[in-house]
């Protein structure tokens, strides 16, 4: 008996999660300290071993108005990994037989066009050939404004396909839009219903919705962008626009539960659950795969105003790290790999900053005009207000940069570095660790 209850003690020893052991939370605390003390970032980071928690921090304001700082139930709206929501809601309708992943588009919505041509399994993988509804010319002028599900459906159907449907893969939030719909047609609820009886509740997901007007006083974050030093709030989208597609609210707490229940075939299928990780031109079923040197995460990204999210889950190992920022300087996915880092034992670096140098109005005139070079596919204009040095490349949305050094400013959201040669009217643009050779073709 002795021996016998020995070894079982010694196999249920062999069976307990020693991943706490490999991260070391110290290292981690420290990185996260640098980004808050230099303003780099406001978020929160949760990290899963075997559908447990082994790490949180939260840093930075929740809410800059009532001096709110992030903690750990912290709502922050996810954006995209919304998506992963939704298509396990729809593999949920595929098990259960009231939908197949054949059925044509046409079922629901005739008029949309190729609706006879479009199945689920297209919505599910972005093979529609649906324009991406974000990309409506018309869509910044009113996506804080609410639309009803009949005003959605209009919008879409005057859209021309960009492709023939299954023809290729191109990411489309109007395919989850659409599916939102379809869901609440099948089980005659509203989607926030159908979120919460089949995913939030099942997972016991204490702190996760669907979209509503944020509050600003309930530990619901606000986002920022950053402007010459200063957290300025972006504008809301309205829930009612992004539906399935981005409108859900959550902790990164709450994202590793829902990914690791997901996993472990609690809400889908086997059969289904291998069909949102099988991997056409780079996209699943709502989720992405991410490899991390020889290990294998599923998962997904999402951006939202100026919420920026990220949720991955390597099935082998049983690891699930999902981290939500509500303001980002310092990228979202070198946070990411840091943490990936510590865990795998692999490179972790934490940072340091050079501080931001100040300029007065008429030192910004020398760097003023547009730019243009044959390695660089658009053209450039480089403006100013106030003091303010302004980036807008042809058809793209403009930028504040922020100057490091003399004639050097940055873009640290998205890694960008520019380099003036003002004996040369040259500009230097470096991104991905390239650098384009632009010069200037006009005088502001």
């Amino acid at each position: 008996m002795r021996l016998k209850l020995l070894m079982s003690l010694l196999l249920l020893f062999l069976m307990l999660p020693i991943c706490s052991q490999t991260f070391d939370s110290k290292k981690m605390n420290a990185f996260l300290d640098v980004i808050e003390s230099n303003d780099k970032g406001m978020g929160s980071i949760s990290v899963y071993a075997n559908g447990k928690e082994i790490y949180q921090k939260s840093y930075g304001f929740s809410n800059f108005k009532h001096q709110s700082k992030n903690n750990s139930k912290t709502k922050f709206r996810i954006g995209s990994i919304s998506k992963t929501f939704t298509a396990t809601i729809i593999m949920q309708m595929v098990d259960e037989g009231k939908l197949t992943l054949n059925t044509k588009l046409s079922n629901f919505f005739p008029k949309i066009p190729n609706a006879k041509l479009i199945t689920i399994e297209n919505l599910l993988q972005h093979r529609s050939g649906l324009l991406n509804f974000t990309r409506i010319i018309s869509f910044n002028d009113w996506r804080d404004k609410p639309r009803t599900r009949e005003e959605l459906l209009e919008i879409i159907e005057k859209q021309r396909p960009v492709f023939k449907p299954n023809e290729k893969t191109e990411y489309s939030n109007t395919n989850y839009i659409l599916l939102s719909i379809i869901s609440e047609r099948i089980d005659g609820a509203a989607f926030k219903s159908i979120l919460e009886k089949r995913i939030i509740n099942k997972c016991n997901l204490t702190n996760t919705s669907f979209g509503s007007l944020i509050k600003e006083t309930a530990n619901e974050a606000k986002s920022y962008n950053n402007i010459s030093g200063k957290w300025i709030g972006d504008r809301e989208t309205h829930f009612s626009i992004p539906l399935g597609a981005g409108s859900i609210a959550s902790t990164p707490t709450d994202l590793n539960n829902f990914y690791y229940h997901l996993f472990e075939k609690n809400l889908v299928s086997k059969f289904s659950l291998q069909k949102m990780m099988t991997i056409v031109d780079g996209i699943g079923f709502g989720l992405f795969q991410f490899p991390f040197y020889n290990h294998i995460a599923y998962g997904h990204e999402g951006s939202i105003d100026a919420f920026q999210s990220v949720a991955v889950h390597f099935p082998k190992e049983k690891i699930t790290i999902a981290l939500s920022t509500n303001g980002s300087i310092y990228p979202i996915t070198k946070i990411l790999v840091n943490a990936l880092g510590l865990y795998f034992n692999k490179e972790f670096i934490i940072p340091t900053f050079k501080k931001a140098i100040v300029l007065k109005s008429k030192d910004l005139d020398v760097y003023l005009g547009d730019y243009s070079g044959p390695e660089f596919p658009l053209e450039v204009s480089v403006i100013k207000r106030d003091n303010l040095l302004v980036i807008k490349a042809k058809g793209q949305p403009e930028f504040v940069v922020e100057p490091y050094e003399l004639h050097k400013f940055r873009f640290e959201q998205a890694e960008i570095y520019f380099t003036f040669i003002i004996k040369d009217k040259k500009l230097i643009v470096n991104q991905g660790g390239k650098n384009y050779n632009l010069f200037k073709i006009k005088q502001k």
